[in-house]
């Protein structure tokens, strides 16, 4: 049950980072760099 739970997580952690790559992709206005660098 330990190792299902973790295969769980880390396809969950894949789906978010898939989704925040293709929101900025696909991200039509200006960069804003201050932004940007703070959100991390």
């Amino acid at each position: 049950m330990e190792g299902r739970h973790f295969y769980i997580f880390t396809g969950l952690q894949i789906v978010a980072v898939c989704a925040m790559l293709w929101f900025l992709a696909t991200w039509d206005h200006p960069w804003n760099t201050q932004r940007y660098i703070g959100w991390f």
